[in-house]
């Protein structure tokens, strides 16, 4: 039998398989968060990256508006922002259904991005699902700040 795993980018949609349960339950709100931890190459990334697909879907497009977020090397709160702002770019044409632009945050801090993305959402009737990779970084938030995390 061939191997269906993938090695080396992320997956998702038809190339995706697996882990169903899970997704349901995080999609049908059974958690409020969930915290994937596991070692290299276990398709972590591509677990969040199928959840924000199926976000785009019908079936979960109504009440979420998913963002992923990849943290990786933002080593302070100044890189954090530069990583959320990022990933808004990423999927500018979803944020920009709900009224966010990546001009509007620019210049904001992380926290007052985080606060506009979340009411947008619910003035949108939606619910900010955050997709956070690489979140390792956040060790490093804190050794930097250790004020800003709590």
């Amino acid at each position: 039998m061939k191997n269906p795993f993938i090695a080396g980018n992320w997956v998702r949609g038809e190339r995706f398989f697996g882990r169903e349960p899970l997704l349901h339950d995080i999609l049908d709100g059974k958690y409020n968060y969930v915290w994937i931890a596991g070692t290299r190459r276990l398709g972590k990334t591509s677990f969040l990256k199928q959840i924000e697909y199926l976000c785009e879907q019908p079936e979960y497009g109504g009440p979420y508006i998913a963002l992923f977020w990849n943290m990786q090397g933002a080593e302070n709160l100044d890189g954090m922002a530069e990583s959320l702002l990022e990933s808004v770019e990423d999927a500018e044409e979803r944020f920009a259904e709900i009224g966010i632009s990546v001009d509007e945050l620019e210049g904001k801090s992380l926290f007052e991005m985080l606060r506009g993305l979340k009411r947008a959402a619910k003035q949108a009737n939606r619910i900010l699902l955050l997709l956070c990779d690489e979140c390792e970084e956040l060790l490093n938030v804190e050794k930097h700040n250790p004020n800003a995390l709590p």
